[in-house]
């Protein structure tokens, strides 16, 4: 809860005579000007903390997605950005697939093999 200035002490009704304090109905039952105090206070409270949630819900649910698209079973996709060492199957001499890496630099393109079924 955010932190709020400590209400002042209630006033204390003395009569003219005592110097204790006298024990009235009066004494119990707070001024009303404490009471619209203290009231807007609680919306002042209320207002930041209701200010405080949706600066949090507009940061965390409108700044950190991730968009994800869905590219056709065979179709081809261009490289936006260099990837290093990107691990992918090549063949050898005898027609074997072998795994391997290889450096694909930003705009190449890349196709499903024609020859396999695409899983």
């Amino acid at each position: 809860m955010w932190p709020l200035p400590p209400l002042p002490p209630p006033q204390e009704q003395r009569s003219a005579g005592s110097s204790a304090p006298s024990s009235t109905s009066a004494d119990h039952a707070s001024p009303p000007s404490s009471r619209r105090e203290l009231r807007s206070r609680f919306r002042v409270a209320w207002l930041l903390t209701a200010l405080a949630a949706m600066i949090c819900a507009s940061v965390c649910g409108g700044g950190c997605v991730t968009r994800s698209l869905l590219v056709p079973t065979g179709e081809p996709v261009r490289i936006r950005r260099p990837i290093r060492r990107a691990p992918v199957w090549v063949a050898d001499p005898s027609g074997a697939e072998v795994p391997g890496t290889v450096d694909i630099p930003a705009g190449w393109y890349c196709l499903p093999d024609p020859g396999r079924d695409n899983e």
